[in-house]
Protein backbone atom coordinates (compact mmCIF):
# COMPACT_ATOMS: atom_id res chain seq x y z
CA UNK A 1 0.00 0.00 0.00
CA UNK A 2 1.45 3.30 -1.14
CA UNK A 3 2.08 5.62 2.46
CA UNK A 4 0.80 9.05 2.41
CA UNK A 5 3.76 11.24 1.37
CA UNK A 6 3.59 9.12 -2.20
CA UNK A 7 -0.40 9.55 -2.42
CA UNK A 8 -0.03 13.09 -2.21
CA UNK A 9 2.90 13.74 -4.22
CA UNK A 10 0.97 12.36 -7.34
CA UNK A 11 -2.47 14.00 -6.54
CA UNK A 12 -0.03 17.26 -6.81
CA UNK A 13 1.46 15.90 -10.26
CA UNK A 14 -1.75 15.28 -11.09
CA UNK A 15 -3.37 18.79 -9.87
CA UNK A 16 -0.49 19.90 -12.43
CA UNK A 17 -1.14 18.08 -15.15
CA UNK A 18 -4.98 18.90 -15.11
CA UNK A 19 -4.26 22.46 -15.06
CA UNK A 20 -1.36 22.74 -18.30
CA UNK A 21 -1.57 23.47 -21.50
CA UNK A 22 -4.05 20.99 -22.83
CA UNK A 23 -2.96 19.95 -26.90
CA UNK A 24 -0.18 17.41 -28.13
CA UNK A 25 3.32 18.80 -27.23
CA UNK A 26 5.86 18.50 -30.22
CA UNK A 27 9.56 18.92 -30.30
CA UNK A 28 10.47 22.09 -32.68
CA UNK A 29 13.86 22.04 -33.89
CA UNK A 30 13.59 25.22 -35.98
CA UNK A 31 12.41 27.09 -32.90
CA UNK A 32 15.42 29.65 -32.90
CA UNK A 33 17.01 31.63 -35.74
CA UNK A 34 20.27 30.19 -35.26
CA UNK A 35 19.21 26.45 -34.79
CA UNK A 36 20.40 26.22 -31.31
CA UNK A 37 17.01 26.60 -29.45
CA UNK A 38 14.55 24.17 -29.24
CA UNK A 39 10.87 25.05 -28.06
CA UNK A 40 8.29 22.65 -26.74
CA UNK A 41 5.36 23.71 -29.04
CA UNK A 42 1.63 22.82 -28.57
CA UNK A 43 -1.53 23.04 -30.87
CA UNK A 44 -5.29 23.49 -31.26
CA UNK A 45 -8.04 24.36 -33.12
CA UNK A 46 -7.42 27.97 -32.15
CA UNK A 47 -3.51 28.36 -32.08
CA UNK A 48 -1.47 26.68 -35.00
CA UNK A 49 1.50 26.74 -32.70
CA UNK A 50 2.54 28.24 -29.10
CA UNK A 51 5.80 27.59 -27.38
CA UNK A 52 5.25 26.10 -23.84
CA UNK A 53 8.41 25.50 -23.07
CA UNK A 54 12.49 26.83 -24.30
CA UNK A 55 15.63 24.72 -23.93
CA UNK A 56 19.14 25.27 -25.44
CA UNK A 57 19.68 21.26 -25.37
CA UNK A 58 17.30 19.22 -27.69
CA UNK A 59 16.81 16.20 -25.66
CA UNK A 60 15.65 17.87 -23.02
CA UNK A 61 12.91 19.80 -25.05
CA UNK A 62 12.57 16.33 -26.41
CA UNK A 63 11.57 14.98 -23.02
CA UNK A 64 9.11 17.59 -22.12
CA UNK A 65 7.09 16.83 -25.17
CA UNK A 66 6.95 13.53 -24.35
CA UNK A 67 6.77 14.03 -20.67
CA UNK A 68 3.37 16.47 -21.55
CA UNK A 69 0.29 16.66 -19.44
CA UNK A 70 -1.87 13.34 -20.97
CA UNK A 71 1.22 11.17 -20.61
CA UNK A 72 1.50 12.03 -17.16
CA UNK A 73 -2.17 11.59 -16.14
CA UNK A 74 -1.67 8.21 -18.03
CA UNK A 75 1.26 7.15 -16.16
CA UNK A 76 -0.71 8.29 -12.70
CA UNK A 77 -3.64 6.14 -13.91
CA UNK A 78 -1.84 3.09 -14.54
CA UNK A 79 0.42 3.31 -10.82
CA UNK A 80 -3.05 3.49 -9.30
CA UNK A 81 -4.55 0.97 -11.04
CA UNK A 82 -1.57 -1.11 -10.25
CA UNK A 83 -1.45 -0.14 -6.91
CA UNK A 84 -4.80 -0.95 -6.86
CA UNK A 85 -4.66 -4.47 -7.98
CA UNK A 86 -1.67 -5.41 -5.78
CA UNK A 87 -3.54 -3.74 -2.46
CA UNK A 88 -6.77 -6.65 -3.33
CA UNK A 89 -3.66 -9.15 -3.37
CA UNK A 90 -2.96 -8.33 0.46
Amino acid sequence: MADKYDADKYSELERLARAATKAPWFFNPNAGDDGELYSVTHRNQRNPGLDVAFTHVAHDAKFIAAANPAAVLDLIAELRRLRAALDAKE
